[in-house]
């Protein structure tokens, strides 16, 4: 059995990236820890965690038929999580369709019977 680490997320584009940059650089000098490489920045929506890739095709069509209204995501502070000891961009609230999306993704995670793990 071949594992591979699992996770829906939302990928921001290089633009994004730029302006997400300009707040993260400050702050990085503040604290203690290792850069994460700009390329693998992103908004986890449901970590799965270790998984057989033999589901992964099954999720991914699931993942697919999701439909969702778009949203305005607004990241504007930082926190530090101290158990997987990460400073992540945070939004000040959470638009519902972005709610609406997690539930659908995490709906069909549970359907598929694969367990999530929890990360922070």
């Amino acid at each position: 059995m071949t594992t591979k680490t699992l996770l829906f997320a939302l990928w921001p584009d290089d633009r994004q990236r730029d302006r997400m940059r300009d707040f993260i650089v400050p702050v990085t000098k503040l604290i203690d820890g290792r850069a994460v490489e700009r390329r693998e920045w992103h908004i986890t929506l449901v970590y799965i965690g270790g998984l057989d890739e033999r589901h992964i095709p099954e999720l991914q069509a699931a993942a697919k038929a999701i439909r969702f209204d778009p949203f305005r995501l607004r990241l504007d502070r930082m926190e530090f999580w101290p158990r997987p000891k990460i400073a992540a961009m945070v939004p000040p609230t959470i638009p519902p369709e972005l709610e609406r999306l997690v539930q659908d993704l995490s709906g069909i995670v549970f359907a598929a019977g694969v367990e999530t793990q929890e990360r922070v």
